[in-house]
């Protein structure tokens, strides 16, 4: 079996968001999102947490760079962010990745009260629909925040049912619980069964982000029957998303259904919102669909990267460049320049 290792594209040290806490919220702001959709490593620590003003889906990519984040700081991270809703389907993509750690799905087990009655946290659970690994526990999250009588979003109700790795029962009780339009797979369990053979099958084409170390299906290529289920799944989703383009927090159940069985992308549009992902997963997912790879500017991207791996976790040194590039306004390249020499 191939084995999926992660790639980063460059380091990130927390150090910068440290200091950038202090000086400059926004700049906290812009350096995690950097962090995010250009796949840096988080290296370091990060202490500042009362320092913090961020928007919720800073806190949620917060996380998705550094696990270790406790759950206890990362709940009360979540309760002091900005909501807004328009931006709800990037807080959804990035829980796929926060959300994937199993503490993190038992720590919502152990307190659905406290998930129930926060608005704020029914957008970040929104990202347990499109886990697949550890999907028992996402289900068992899920139970208790229906006997906690939580209201959560419809969109959920759609994730769950479009996820062949919830088990169908679960799937029509949350439906009812929830909400929403009905959705029906054909051989439920038989197509979880193909998608996961199929993401062996991709091997390195899957990123790390949508990887899963198992062994099904190694060495065999996909029989026919397996094949008809994933075009039957593929066909589902271009039913559910007709009008609009396929929810980024779905987007690796598609990808992978499709690009094993070669499902061309019927457009450049299917894949617009998926702009929420980091940049790389991003494009893996749009190749596998036979679709244009994404672009992004790289050069702050670079700029961070290269202060990481230069001056580590030197509190002094990122004051300077936090300083020059957000407060004098010279931009991450500019302030960093000098680290050439």
């Amino acid at each position: 079996m191939i084995k999926i290792r992660p790639t980063y594209y460059g380091e990130l040290s927390l150090e910068a968001l440290n200091q950038a806490a202090t000086l400059s919220p926004s700049a906290t702001r812009d350096i995690i999102g950097l962090g995010w959709r250009h796949g840096l490593h988080a290296t370091g620590r990060f202490t500042e947490w009362d320092s913090l003003n961020l928007r919720l889906v800073d806190v949620v990519r917060l996380r998705a760079l550094d696990s270790r984040i406790p759950m206890e700081s990362f709940s009360a991270l979540v309760e002091r962010s900005r909501a807004d809703a328009d931006e709800s389907p990037a807080v959804a993509a990035a829980a796929t990745v926060t959300l994937r750690d199993p503490d993190a799905m038992r720590w919502i087990t152990a307190n659905p009260d406290h998930v129930a009655a926060s608005p704020k946290w029914h957008q970040v659970v929104v990202g347990l629909g499109g886990l697949t690994v550890s999907t028992p526990l996402a289900e068992e999250a899920l139970i208790s925040l229906m006997r906690a009588k939580c209201k959560l979003p419809r969109e959920l109700s759609t994730f769950v049912q479009l996820n062949p790795w919830f088990p169908r029962r679960f799937a029509v009780r949350f439906r009812r619980r929830v909400g929403g339009k009905r959705i029906r797979i054909r051989e439920r369990d038989a197509t979880a069964r193909a998608w996961s053979h199929a993401r062996t099958l991709l091997g390195t084409r899957v990123p790390y982000e949508w990887s899963s170390l198992h062994g099904r299906g190694r060495g065999r290529p996909l029989d026919r029957w397996s094949e008809r289920l994933l075009a039957d799944y593929a066909d589902v989703f271009v039913r559910v998303y007709e009008q609009t383009p396929i929810a980024a927090t779905a987007a690796s159940l598609y990808a992978i259904a499709a690009g094993a069985i070669n499902v061309r992308g019927t457009g450049d549009a299917i894949a617009a919102g998926w702009d929420a992902l980091p940049l790389e997963v991003e494009r893996r997912g749009r190749a596998m669909l036979g679709l244009p790879g994404a672009t992004a500017e790289r050069d702050n991207a670079d700029a961070l990267a290269h202060a990481s791996q230069t001056i580590g976790s030197d509190a002094v040194a990122w004051r300077e460049i936090i300083s020059r590039a957000f407060l004098d306004r010279e931009g991450l390249v500019t302030a960093t320049r000098h680290l050439a020499q």
